[in-house]
């Protein structure tokens, strides 16, 4: 499954909206505790697991490092 990532600029902590097939699925975003939390956007979203979504948080800032 390849799935684009684009950062957003926010006040608050890194940002990430997510594109599968050129349309946005959803935002995923770490928190203060280093969890990534996955939030869907409407019909469009991804079904991730829990193991799936941190794998994917991991290698987002693999490549924005």
């Amino acid at each position: 499954m390849k799935v684009g990532i684009e950062k957003v600029e926010t006040e608050s902590r890194p940002t990430y909206s997510l594109y599968y097939n050129n349309q946005e699925c959803g935002c995923m975003m770490d928190n203060e505790n280093g969890i990534w939390i996955y939030e869907p956007n409407g019909h469009e979203a991804l079904i991730l697991s829990a193991e799936e979504i941190q794998h994917l948080g991991k290698q987002i800032l693999e490549q924005a490092g």
